[in-house]
């Protein structure tokens, strides 16, 4: 009987010790990187900045695979339909992750996937020519709530256009979305006074700022952009309204926790990484880590608000 019992413990001991062992190996051979949209853009970046360092602390590479198509749709499909094994994973985008699916039926969910890590958020930011039409944000609510503002933003669904909703909610602001296919043409069309607001992102107003032609009235975010530390974010005003473009890894539901911890373990060290931190800062991006459980809690808050914006006033 005793013997049988340290057999029993021995065994136990053993297979403890492999399982220890599997996990301080992973990973033994390359990690793909599912990114939803084409090389070359913010994302693209992000991903393949991320990759230069993921091998600096774990000696295998990661690997991005292209797969757009569909704003993301596309690659989302993949990434939820992956195999399990800790060898994919992929960047997520946001709004264009979570509205689908509130929208209309897709082949994935944000229950698909296991967030890791945001990485990079641009905020979105309401901007207007520097021209004191408007002084501040009050004076522009307070103007918005008695003569329509027309205000360039992008598709039906996307950030942009959300956020115009998000304001209108909280403010009851009147806000004339006009869409125009990008940034430039959103740029153009208030510069040359056709529009008399702006929703962008910060990244993509900076120059325009800096050079005195914009000015941000507000800013889209939890805290305070670096690039304008003088402009208030609508929270401090007391609005709730968050927005913006958020870049940050998951993997597909069913990988397992130990491999979870390991790439949670290493994109933090990655963020951290002063080299990282240069670069990213001279790719214009705009750093914003999020550790899993403040990263899920900030997708599902997300879908949460979009899902009540949609039973309001479905945008499409």
């Amino acid at each position: 009987m005793k013997k049988s019992l340290v057999i029993l413990l021995v065994s136990i001991m053993v297979f403890g010790l492999a399982v220890t062992n599997v996990a301080a190996a992973y990973p033994e051979k390359p990690v793909q990187m599912i990114v939803a949209f084409s090389a070359g853009g913010g994302t693209d970046t992000a991903a393949r900045t991320i990759a230069k360092y993921f091998k600096r602390y774990t000696d295998q590479s990661l690997v991005v695979v292209n797969k757009p198509g569909g704003s993301g749709e596309v690659g989302f499909t993949q990434l939820a339909m992956a195999k399990t094994d800790g060898y994919t994973i992929g960047f997520l985008n946001t709004p264009h992750v979570v509205t689908p699916p509130i929208m209309r039926d897709t082949n994935f969910s944000l229950d698909s996937f296991v967030p890791i890590a945001n990485i990079v958020t641009d905020p979105g930011v309401l901007v207007v020519r520097n021209d004191d039409q408007f002084e501040d944000l009050e004076a522009f609510i307070e103007y918005a709530k008695e003569n329509p503002v027309d205000t360039a933003s992008g598709a039906p669904g996307g950030d942009d256009h959300l956020a115009g909703l998000n304001i209108m909610d909280e403010t009851d602001a009147e806000l004339n979305m006009v869409p125009f296919n990008g940034s430039s043409e959103q740029k153009s069309q208030l510069l040359g006074k056709h529009v008399d607001a702006g929703l962008m992102n910060a990244s993509q107003v900076k120059s325009l700022v800096d050079s005195g032609d914009l000015k941000v009235l507000a800013v889209m975010a939890k805290k305070r952009s670096s690039y304008y530390p003088d402009a208030p974010t609508f929270i401090e005003a007391g609005h709730e309204v968050i927005s913006g473009s958020s870049r940050g890894i998951a993997a597909p539901k069913g990988m397992s926790e130990e491999q979870i911890e390991i790439l949670s373990d290493v994109f933090a060290k990655v963020v951290e990484d002063e080299d990282f931190l240069k670069e990213a800062e001279n790719l214009n991006l705009i750093m914003d880590y999020m550790p899993q459980e403040e990263y899920t809690d900030y997708l599902y808050g997300m879908h949460d608000r979009y899902s009540k914006m949609w039973e309001n006033n479905p945008w499409n």
